[in-house]
């Protein structure tokens, strides 16, 4: 119903499964996947998914039987909150935002010009765990105030004057019906919006969790553990019959992402060619080296363009602790920074 940026965290699933997607090899992958952790903050996760929506819509509903015609202006913001899970990774995309509207409604003889503001917060809940991602029905909270600019008709003179009349006050008393009416319109029509846009992202999602690049074959097959808390991100990937008695390497990085490879998995030779193909090709050069494929065309296109809605990532490779880190900042704008800087005693 508000366009696609209403879907933002469908759409960042998608581009990773789209990724991966175009350049994933057939063969099952090496080693390092049997290790691999990522963690990500809460922040950088609410930072990247955080962005304005702005969409223009029109209107048409009926209250009280009374058909409505009109145009609205729909102002969002998404959000992301982590919500703790020791089992899965559980997280809620939540929207919040104002529509205004202005609508015409047709009651013979009377017709009825209106404007109105709708605040709502709706609230998506998103699992992920080893069977895959899936999600709750969105839920959608909202209300409605309105105020009747006009009433007019097309009687002319004392019938005219009468049927204005009888509408303003019929218009009043209905007042407040109606808007409680407008409000669970909004809720059903958000919450259902929503819903649908997120089907196409968490399908592609599932199909990437479920890929033999992922998952390996039969005689090395692998599984998932995702957990959330209040401050961070967690994924790993393991062999399926490994005992889960290993705890994740504590990676204090704070509003960073991390992606952790243990370095016998990757072994002196392939750090080298890593840290080579780092150096020569950056985030490209270490996707291939890990993938065995280069990155499409429109993932590098996507990679050069500047970021309008998000942070800039500046992602920083290293080697400490017999683990082997990819770990990726958001950049802090030269405004910004110079700011801080000039409040800091």
């Amino acid at each position: 119903m508000i366009g696609r940026r209403l879907c933002a965290l469908g759409c960042s699933i998608a581009c990773v499964a789209g990724w991966f997607s175009r350049s994933a090899p057939a063969q099952v992958p090496p080693s390092w996947l049997n290790h691999v952790q990522l963690h990500v903050s809460a922040a950088l996760l609410d930072d990247l998914v955080r962005q304005p929506v702005g969409e223009s819509l029109l209107v048409r509903d009926t209250i009280l039987g009374v058909p409505l015609e009109g145009h609205a202006r729909v102002t969002a913001t998404t959000h992301l909150r982590l919500v703790p899970h020791a089992e899965r990774a559980v997280f809620e995309m939540v929207l919040q935002g104002t529509a205004r509207s202005a609508t015409t409604g047709q009651s013979p003889p009377v017709i009825v010009h209106s404007e109105a503001i709708t605040t709502f917060t709706l609230t998506k809940r998103f699992f992920l765990d080893d069977a895959g991602l899936a999600s709750q029905p969105a839920t959608c909270r909202a209300e409605t105030h309105s105020v009747i600019t006009a009433v007019d008709t097309e009687w002319p003179g004392v019938r005219g004057w009468l049927a204005r009349r009888l509408g303003w006050r019929r218009v009043q008393a209905s007042h407040d019906a109606a808007d409680a009416i407008a409000a669970r319109h909004a809720e059903r029509d958000l919450s259902r919006s929503f819903d649908q846009r997120c089907a196409g992202p968490i399908e592609q999602a599932n199909v990437l969790l479920a890929s033999r690049w992922l998952r390996g074959d039969a005689l090395a097959s692998r599984r998932l553990s995702f957990y959330t808390t209040h401050q961070r991100f967690y994924a790993r990937v393991m062999p399926a019959r490994a005992a889960e008695r290993d705890q994740p390497v504590a990676l204090d990085d704070g509003d960073a992402a991390v992606l952790a490879v243990p370095a016998h998995a990757i072994g002196v030779s392939q750090w080298l060619q890593l840290w080579g193909a780092w150096l020569r090709d950056g985030v490209g050069g270490v996707a291939r080296q890990l993938t065995g494929e280069p990155l499409s065309a429109a993932v590098v296109d996507w990679l050069a363009q500047p970021s309008t809605s998000g942070p800039r990532l500046s992602p920083i490779p290293s080697l400490a602790d017999g683990w082997f880190r990819l770990t990726l900042r958001a950049e802090v704008p030269a405004q910004q920074a110079l700011s801080v800087a000039r409040r800091a005693p």
